[in-house]
Parts: C-alpha cells; sequence; structure tokens
C-alpha cells in the first residue's frame, strides 16, 4: 500500500513500542518505503514528548486499542 500524504486518526490509537506504550498520533509515508509513526509517550520518564518510529526498523509494532485508522494506513483489516 502507498500512502502519498500524512493520514491522522480523529482519535488516537494506543501501541506498544520497544516494550513501551504510546499513544499513535500521525502516519507519513518514509523514503524507505515504510512509515514514519509519530506517537507521543505516556510512560513518566518522558511523559508528552514526541517521538518518530520508522516502521521499517522497529520490526514488530503491537496493536493496543483503538486503532482501526492506524490498521487501514498500513494495509490490515
Amino acid at each position: 500500500m502507498t500512502v502519498s500524504h500524512s493520514v491522522s486518526c480523529a482519535s488516537c490509537a494506543e501501541v506498544e513500542i520497544r516494550a513501551r506504550a504510546w499513544i499513535f498520533c500521525r502516519v507519513d509515508p518514509s523514503s524507505d518505503k515504510g512509515y514514519e509513526l509519530a506517537c507521543e509517550s505516556i510512560f513518566q520518564l518522558v511523559h508528552g514528548k514526541e517521538v518518530t518510529f520508522l516502521t521499517r526498523l522497529e520490526g514488530e509494532i503491537g496493536i493496543l486499542a483503538d486503532a482501526v485508522g492506524l490498521c487501514k494506513t498500513l494495509g490490515g483489516k
């Protein structure tokens, strides 16, 4: 699936990346034919900080809650 522009979900999804829970807020296509996931931290050490993860580098990304927009964007069901 190709995404030609930024996509924001109407309601953010909670995802698990690197054994931590994050709030997913936006997805953009990346130059490596994957996606850039903009996420906000919900754990105390860096609470409220936005981080960008590259799907081609992260391996498995767990979907924890309310992720319909994320699944559709990444080609899921």
